[in-house]
């Protein structure tokens, strides 16, 4: 402090005021001038006890500056610990708002993600993810969205290959529908000739009949015939004898 340098700059004086007596004291006591020398040490008694009252109070100065700086660290160390305990308590809560601005930055995609998978997993492929960003969330979502359409793509072509495959099983169902009538008619007619076949096999066995009825009648004939006819020779040869006789 200024006035400890002032205090400082009184020892120095004394100091030097007190080195030139003790060089003038040693002096004299060389030259044996002891009546002088004792006056000059007389003075020297007096500088010391000036320089010991100077280093007291430099010593007091120093006591009341630590005092003062011990206080003054005090409050600093108060302060100090207010300010960290601010600090902290500014810190928790800028990480606690960026924690949730995190999450919050990190949640909106990630529902918006959870949601297109809803989607797909009920078949709604018409809506895609509408997201502008350039980090791993947006590659992800770009990603998803040419999935989708890759899918989308893919339904539709199975979609239009079903159509076709329908319309050719219906063309096929009605051409098993045409054949079978036509293996109806068929076997319709199959079952017309057999009942023609059985009739003309029953109308066969009945001209077999007639048949063999007509040559059992054309044998009695042709036996009555020869037996007429016999008969006949018989009464001509009669006939002859009656007209010899």
């Amino acid at each position: 402090t200024d006035e400890e340098n002032k205090k400082f700059e009184v020892f120095k004086g004394q100091l030097n005021q007190y080195r030139t007596l003790r060089e003038d004291v040693m002096k004299l006591v060389e030259n044996n001038n002891y009546t002088q020398a004792e006056e000059k040490y007389k003075e020297i008694s007096k500088v010391r006890d000036d320089m010991f009252e100077s280093i007291d109070k430099i010593i007091e100065i120093n006591l009341n500056s630590a005092e003062l700086s011990h206080d003054d660290i005090n409050s600093i160390y108060a302060k100090s610990n207010m300010i960290i305990a601010i600090l902290s308590i500014v810190g928790l809560l800028m990480a606690i708002f960026i924690g949730l601005l995190i999450a919050k930055n990190i949640a909106k995609p990630l529902n918006k993600i959870k949601n297109l998978a809803e989607r797909l997993a009920n078949y709604d492929f018409s809506t895609s993810i509408a997201i502008t960003r350039v980090d791993e969330f947006g590659q992800t979502a770009v990603a998803l969205n040419t999935a989708q359409e890759n899918v989308n793509g893919l339904v539709k072509i199975i979609m239009e290959n079903s159509q076709d495959i329908s319309a050719s099983s219906e063309e096929l169902s009605a051409t098993v529908e045409e054949l079978s009538s036509k293996v109806e008619t068929i076997d319709t007619a199959i079952n017309n000739i057999a009942a023609s076949m059985q009739e003309s096999s029953a109308a066969s066995e009945e001209i077999s009949a007639s048949v063999e009825e007509v040559d059992s009648s054309a044998n009695e004939l042709s036996q009555k015939a020869m037996e007429g006819s016999n008969n006949s020779n018989q009464f001509k040869e009669r006939a002859t004898e009656v007209k010899k006789n």
